[in-house]
């Protein structure tokens, strides 16, 4: 599960973003775009519920606004419905995928490309999401040889107390964004990647005999049938689906 560290990353991307309650968490970003995230618990509460009926007329009365939930019976609401059926919303499918045991994530040579701080990169090509900077840790890796970047990759990390079972606290990692650029795909550089960022996140106790090692976990929309069996094959397995709505104004992802 990290719909929760979703919702973190969007609502850091800007520094004017707007918080508009904690529980669901609902926020506008600095681009104007309303989110809604109903956790697990609510959104499993009967399609029917007046108050979550009204929170939905509220929250779909912006002019740009996306809905994450759990459960498909979202797009049945009264007021979700009607929206796909006149082309004015759209929904896609999402799955959340974790990563258990990154400890025996395979390494990759990356035969002449290294892996570096991204930080200075990433502000200077993506300067409307670079207030992420402060939150999460940016990774790119680089051809020495003509100082190209090939993709980079960005971790939001999370540390929660540990548990009346756990010895330490539990620690995970959420891919926000992982990009390997079209011309430098199929090299190994996504593993050389997700690798380096899960060695530099772990703590000193994830080394030692019985330290606990984070948890990876990351989203990608079910279509990406690439991306999914790519994922498929370094390990990750998928925790749930997430059903996403979006207006067709002004869609973006999720």
């Amino acid at each position: 599960m990290c719909l929760d560290l979703v919702a973190k990353h969007f609502a850091l991307c800007s520094s004017k973003t707007v918080a508009h309650s904690e529980s669901p968490t609902q926020f506008t970003d600095g681009e104007g775009r309303s989110w809604l995230f109903l956790p697990k618990a609510e959104a499993a509460d009967s399609p029917g519920q007046d108050d979550l009926e009204s929170l939905l007329q509220t929250h779909t009365s912006r002019p740009k606004w996306t809905i994450n939930s759990y459960n498909k019976g979202i797009i049945a609401q009264p007021t979700i419905s009607p929206l796909i059926g006149t082309g004015r919303a759209a929904f896609y499918m999402l799955y959340t995928m974790t990563l258990r045991s990154p400890k025996n994530m395979p390494n990759t040579e990356l035969y002449g490309w290294s892996i570096e701080d991204g930080r200075d990169w990433f502000k200077r090509t993506y300067e409307h999401k670079a207030n992420i900077i402060a939150y999460e840790d940016i990774l790119v890796v680089r051809n020495p040889t003509d100082n190209e970047i090939g993709g980079f990759i960005s971790i939001l990390r999370d540390e929660q107390p540990p548990g009346p079972s756990d010895a330490y606290p539990q620690s995970r990692l959420y891919v926000s964004d992982l990009l390997i650029f079209p011309q430098y795909r199929r090299k190994g550089l996504a593993t050389a990647l997700l690798h380096a960022a899960f060695e530099r996140a772990k703590l000193p106790r994830d080394q030692a005999s019985g330290g606990v090692s984070p948890t990876i976990c990351l989203t990608v929309f079910c279509e990406n049938i690439g991306a999914v069996a790519a994922y498929f094959k370094e390990g990750f397995k998928v925790d749930d689906i997430v059903w996403v709505i979006v207006n067709l104004d002004q869609a973006s992802q999720a």
